[in-house]
């Protein structure tokens, strides 16, 4: 698996890893003062509660794989830019061999993920580390729906199928 590491039907060390991720991404009955809405302020220093049923999925066309991608923005840090989204691959979709600056993961709520090292369904965390080359997306059944999480500023970088 190369660096690739996932954790399944272990809810205890999913949780731990995930807590921070998920206080984001699902509203809190303990919240005081929720912040609900398509654009909250990205303040660390306060609680942030995002209602994610309410969001709009948006539309990214991607011309590499000509297909769309679905996602809704949940927080991105405005010192590391650590990102945390939910993102949409319909049906089939793979994005194909490719590269990240920053290490990823993605927490399978939806669907089977289809990757480079194996199919993960729902409750699997799966890590993505920085620099490994990677393919990931939904497999032929259905659409797969992930929490998204980066470790700093993200960006894609598409491997050359002549280099590959």
């Amino acid at each position: 698996m190369d660096g690739l590491w996932f954790l399944q039907s272990n809810a205890q060390l999913a949780t731990r890893i995930l807590e921070p991720c998920l206080r984001i991404a699902m509203p809190m009955p303990f919240c005081h003062e929720p912040i609900w809405g398509n654009t909250p302020p990205m303040n660390q220093n306060k609680l942030i509660a995002i209602d994610a049923r309410n969001l709009s999925w948006e539309e990214r066309f991607n011309e590499r794989i000509g297909r769309s991608l679905f996602r809704k923005e949940l927080y991105t840090d405005p010192e590391t830019n650590v990102l945390i989204r939910l993102v949409r691959y319909p049906a089939g979709v793979i994005n194909p061999k490719h590269t990240h600056p920053c290490g990823h993961g993605m927490y399978v709520l939806e669907g089977t993920l289809v990757t480079h090292a194996g199919s993960f369904g729902p409750g699997t965390f799966v890590w993505f580390p920085e620099g490994e080359v990677m393919e990931h997306g939904a497999s032929a059944e259905g659409d797969v729906t992930v929490l998204f999480v980066t470790n700093k500023a993200f960006r894609i970088d598409y491997v050359d199928a002549q280099a590959g």
